[in-house]
C-alpha cells in the first residue's frame, strides 16, 4: 500500500508511503488517497483525519513522470482518483 490507514479512536491517520521517491504522489497513491477520504466520510465513528508522511520528507508533489500523462490524456480530474470524495476539490463541489 502506498497509502497507509490506521483508526485510533475517531482519528483515522493517513500515511503517504513512498519514502524512497519523497513520498511523490503516483496514481496509486492517489487513488488509495481518495478511498481513504472516502472511508473518512462515511465511517460514523471517525471525527477527524490526519495526513502525515513515513520517512524523512513530507511529499516532494506528484511523480510527474508517472501522473502528468494521465492528466495530459484526461485533464485534472484524473488527479481525483476514483472514490466518492474529491480530495483535491478538482470537482467543482460535493459529488453529492
Amino acid at each position: 500500500m502506498v497509502i497507509t490507514t490506521e483508526k485510533r479512536g475517531h482519528v483515522f491517520l493517513i500515511g503517504l508511503n513512498r519514502p524512497e521517491k519523497l513520498n511523490a504522489m503516483n496514481l496509486e497513491a492517489l487513488s488509495q488517497f481518495a478511498e481513504a477520504y472516502n472511508t473518512l466520510d462515511t465511517d460514523p465513528e471517525l471525527r477527524v483525519g490526519v495526513v502525515f508522511a513515513h520517512g524523512d520528507h513530507f511529499s516532494a508533489g506528484l511523480d510527474l513522470a508517472e501522473v502528468g500523462p494521465e492528466v495530459a490524456k484526461n485533464g485534472p480530474g484524473a488527479l481525483a482518483g476514483t472514490g466518492r470524495i474529491d480530495p483535491y476539490g478538482l470537482w467543482g463541489g460535493s459529488s453529492e
